[in-house]
């Protein structure tokens, strides 16, 4: 951007030095050059204006850009600690399927869920196609899934779910609770 100047005025009339042709004529010339003062003027003042504007309007921006750029560090610290928080249930999930007295590990069984075993003693891992199996999960689902129910200790329908009824001979279901995660749930196939 340009910057503006104010044209020089004429010299000023004086008395005694100047004689009144004199005096007259640079009053004249003074009083002609008023009305170029008073352009540049107002336009040397709006000029001013506009770059005090621009110059807060980038200083406004910097401190938006400085706020967004502290949301988007936070927001990203924050993706991390649930990709984290996210992978310590998963873990624990699986530790404390393991660990639980009587229950087989987890180690190894991709795509595998418990059912009770052949003996009606213990549990044992199966594919998950068979009435009974139990599965762990945080996935979405489950949740819908009309043939899985969870096992939070309700009461279930034999008439309604006649082969989990004679797979595990009770209307109750596993009340299994994996703590500390809520939503990492445990589920058992209904139906076929």
């Amino acid at each position: 951007m340009a910057l503006l100047q104010l044209t020089q005025f004429p010299v000023a009339p004086a008395t005694p030095p100047d004689s009144s042709a004199q005096f007259t004529e640079k009053a004249d010339a003074h009083t002609l050059a008023l009305e170029t003062f008073i352009t540049e003027s107002n336009a040397l003042s709006t000029n001013n204006e506009v770059r005090a504007l621009a110059s807060a309007s980038s200083a406004s921006l910097a401190s938006a850009s400085e706020t967004n750029s502290g949301v988007s560090e936070t927001a990203a610290g924050v993706s991390e600690t649930n990709a984290s928080d996210s992978k310590d249930v998963a873990e624990a999930a699986n530790a404390s399927i393991g660990a639980a007295p009587g229950l087989p590990t987890k180690t190894s069984h991709s795509k595998e869920a418990l059912k009770v075993n052949a003996g009606e003693n213990g549990v044992e891992w199966q594919k998950g196609d068979a009435v009974a199996v139990m599965s762990t999960s945080t996935a979405a689902e489950f949740y819908t899934a009309p043939d899985f129910l969870l096992c939070d200790g309700s009461i279930y329908s034999s008439g309604t779910y006649p082969e989990l009824f004679a797979a595990i001979g009770t209307t109750t279901l596993p009340n299994i609770d994996v703590g500390g995660y809520p939503h990492t749930k445990t589920y058992i196939k209904a139906s076929s």
